[in-house]
């Protein structure tokens, strides 16, 4: 099997690795919390071939997003917030949604190693100050109020939509991709997003004009649908009571779900572990039932602390913790491979996607040493001789190749030839 291998780097992502194999596509796996049936998809508009991407959903998602970048890590360095999201979206099969609230052209500094995917993607939300959440296998990236709060909002709109009658209720909880094109329109949009359940829209004046960059979304809930999109307006919905409109109405002054738990033999014992597991939260006993009032993610830190034999299946809660740990710490600089990490032999490692735009050749080689391991050897006669500086600018693209046919690809156009010994890189004329 090839080694894995990713680096967000430069002008965007790189990923090395192996190919995705049939059982991580889109809708082969078993259901929990991602899942979502594959459906016929339902589209504003006809997307690119480009633009059709695969994404993962199910345990297939869930194990992507905690699988390890890798020693190798990722790095970006002056790369504009959505095309990094992007790149590491499209190589990781991964959704994300980006919030119109969000500056898309901030430039990114952030180096990770050794942590989960889903890390990743926390690690660039920090770095421009932003919220991260999962909305099933969709990672949604804006405003930290907007994001501690999406899930919860969610979830009170379903117990709103549950209290019609199942077959209105069956339009609201059926999968279906969400997909808009460049300049898309947020009324057109939310438009669709209910015709297509046979429904009709209130309010629509409530959505001023904007336009958004195209986004492309797995199979959700039209709850979570509508949430992902009305949500950026400080929006919701509700059902109207002859169950044929929704209306857009402003959130709700408080975003919270009401639980009660049992208080147990020793209740004051108990009180005190649920206030430690949900310091936000708004706790109280009532005789023998502890009633809470906060997020979502609340609730579950609740339930892993009271019933921890439901942990190890609960998927949701194995990548909010991810979430809700502490950054890991890492420097500025790209930290090269030790000895002691037992790198992956370099011929097994396949670089996935690379693409590098107008950087200058040293800078090339010093990032690919350092997160390949590789030393190259290039006397200064030899460059003079090519007429070849360390400091022009090169670009070029790869896909699926080896160390040496990325080798190849750098040094043929500028005329000069590589040899590699194991890690060793010499180059001649």
């Amino acid at each position: 099997m090839a080694g894995l291998v990713g680096m967000g780097w430069l002008e965007g992502l790189v990923g090395f690795g192996a190919p995705l194999g049939p059982d991580q596509r889109h809708g082969a796996a078993p259901p929990n919390w991602l899942t979502q049936p594959t459906l016929a998809p339902a589209q504003l508009a006809e997307r690119s071939s480009a633009e059709a991407v695969e994404w993962l959903v199910g345990e297939a998602a869930c194990r992507r997003l905690k699988e390890s970048v890798g020693p190798a890590g990722m790095v970006w360095k002056q790369t504009p917030l959505r095309e990094a999201l992007e790149h590491l979206a499209q190589s990781s099969r991964i959704a994300f949604l980006l919030d119109r609230r969000v500056d898309p052209g901030q430039l990114l500094e952030v180096e990770v190693e050794n942590c989960s995917l889903l890390e990743a993607f926390a690690a660039i939300a920090r770095d421009r100050a932003l919220g991260v959440c999962l909305v099933g296998p969709v990672v949604y990236i804006g405003p930290p109020r907007a994001a501690e709060q999406l899930n919860t909002l969610i979830v009170m709109a379903e117990e709103h939509v549950q209290s019609f009658p199942p077959e209105l209720q069956r339009r609201f909880f059926e999968p279906r991709v969400l997909a808009w094109p460049d300049l898309a329109t947020p009324r057109e949009i939310v438009t669709e997003l209910a015709r297509s359940a046979g429904l009709e829209v209130a309010g629509m004046d409530r959505l001023p004009h904007d336009l958004w960059a195209r986004a492309s979304l797995p199979p959700l809930s039209l709850v979570r649908r509508l949430c992902l999109v009305l949500q950026q307006f400080d929006l919701t919905f509700q059902v109207q009571p002859t169950g044929r409109q929704i209306a857009l109405v402003p959130l709700p002054p408080q975003i919270a779900l009401v639980r009660s738990y049992v208080a147990g033999a020793d209740p004051q014992r108990r009180l005190q572990q649920i206030r430690q597991a949900a310091p936000d939260a708004e706790i109280r006993l009532s005789g023998q039932k502890i009633w809470v009032r906060g997020r979502l993610e609340d609730h579950h830190r609740i339930v892993r602390l009271l019933e921890p034999a439901q942990n190890g299946s609960d998927s949701f809660w194995e990548l909010q913790s991810l979430l809700d740990a502490p950054p890991k710490a890492a420097g500025k600089a790209a930290k090269p491979l030790s000895s002691s990490s037992r790198p992956t032999p370099i011929e097994q490692i396949r670089i996935e996607s690379l693409q590098i735009r107008n950087r200058p050749l040293r800078e090339v080689l010093e990032v690919l040493g350092q997160r390949l391991g590789l030393e190259f050897r290039i006397p200064p006669e030899v460059l003079q001789k090519a007429g070849v500086s360390l400091e022009r600018h090169i670009s070029l693209e790869v896909e699926q190749a080896t160390v040496d046919q990325l080798l190849e690809k750098i040094f043929q156009p500028l005329g000069l030839r590589v040899h590699r010994r194991q890690r060793v890189v010499e180059v001649g004329p």
